[in-house]
């Protein structure tokens, strides 16, 4: 059999798999990627929301004015080379919820690290009718989602159309390593990059990495009405388009059912009732497994023992602004020997 040769095998087609293939097809690499998707993973039923201030203390999140910059132009790159739309720009109003936390905000929404985020501060109640905000709210600019689902699926269908697409699963037993790199089926590569979401923490390969899987639970909802922001208050709600929204998520690292479950949906309902007003009708709920770590920042990198198996991992709730950036970033450091962000170069674990 005559072996087909390539620079780099993919294994895994998630929001990791996905930006490093188009990079790879836009740098001119070979490479082919494995992908058989487990229903569970959260790439395929996360929100895919992309929030620049987050958190209970509504802080920017964590290199947001490299992140941000680089993931609008990657997915509006990547929507005119395929053809397709799936990356939504929308405002995100995250209501006040004390006269305090209204004027704190007032004191230091001009300052400079935030102009580039906050789009205009409203003291008083606004949105009347959909939500509760007595104390107005913040409205955030260089926001919104990701349709995952509609953009994996044409990652994919123009993977199989440059015949760099696998719908098989990688068995590393199978591998065979060679001088120059590894032999797999008929391919021939120079490395391997795993990119396999939470299915990586079982593997002895990397049992040295402090995985940490969590668990999101997102409800559809049909509610009749139409609004063209994202409200975001302990839960987020986006609407979807003819009155249907999605809400979520919860956070869970204790997993006991890695589906759906009636808490997790009890969780997103108690949240919702206390800020919006619409009376609605649950018509979905899904559950998905996030692979995160330890210190919240990804895994990247070659294996100290291994040179030939390299590691793109870990993205969390924030795969949508982290995967391009770094996908970027761990082919430099393959390609040019650029030296990876000490954050999350998996050098910190060895």
């Amino acid at each position: 059999m005559q072996r087909i040769s390539l620079d780099y095998i993919v294994v895994g087609q998630g929001l990791a798999g996905s930006a490093l293939a188009m990079h790879l097809f836009r740098r001119d690499k070979k490479f082919v990627v494995f992908d058989l998707p487990n229903k569970n993973d959260s790439s395929h039923v996360a929100a895919g929301l992309f929030n620049p201030i987050t958190g209970r203390k509504w802080v920017k999140t964590w290199k947001a004015d490299l992140l941000f910059p680089f993931m609008r132009a990657y997915f509006k790159d990547t929507e005119s080379l395929l053809n397709r739309r799936f990356f939504y720009e929308q405002n995100i109003y995250r209501p006040f919820d004390t006269l305090y936390e209204q004027n704190d905000w007032m004191a230091k929404w001009t300052e400079a690290g935030y102009t580039s985020y906050i789009d205009s501060l409203y003291s008083e109640e606004k949105y009347y009718g959909l939500i509760k905000n007595p104390y107005g709210g913040l409205m955030l600019k260089n926001s919104g989602y990701l349709d995952i689902p509609a953009y994996l699926n044409a990652v994919k269908c123009f993977l199989k159309e440059q015949n760099s697409y696998q719908h098989a699963r990688f068995i590393p037993d199978k591998i065979e390593r060679i001088k120059d790199g590894i032999v797999y089926r008929n391919y021939k590569a120079k490395k391997v990059i795993l990119c396999e979401g939470t299915a990586a923490k079982s593997q002895k390969l990397w049992e040295f990495l402090p995985f940490k899987r969590l668990k999101g639970e997102v409800l559809i909802i049909g509610t009749g009405k139409e609004f063209d922001v994202i409200f975001n208050k302990g839960v987020f709600i986006i609407h979807l388009g003819n009155g249907i929204c999605k809400v979520g998520s919860t956070y869970d690292n204790i997993i006991v059912d890695p589906g759906p479950t009636a808490a997790g949906k009890k969780q997103i309902l108690s949240k919702l009732a206390k800020f919006f007003k619409p009376d609605f009708k649950v018509i979905g709920h899904t559950a998905g497994m996030r692979p995160a770590t330890q210190d919240r920042r990804p895994f990247l990198g070659m294996h100290p023992n291994a040179k030939t198996f390299v590691i793109f991992n870990g993205l969390g709730a924030k795969g949508v602004t982290l995967a391009p950036f770094f996908a970027n970033q761990l082919l430099n450091h393959l390609e040019n020997d650029i030296q990876l962000d000490r954050e999350v170069d998996i050098k910190r674990y060895i």
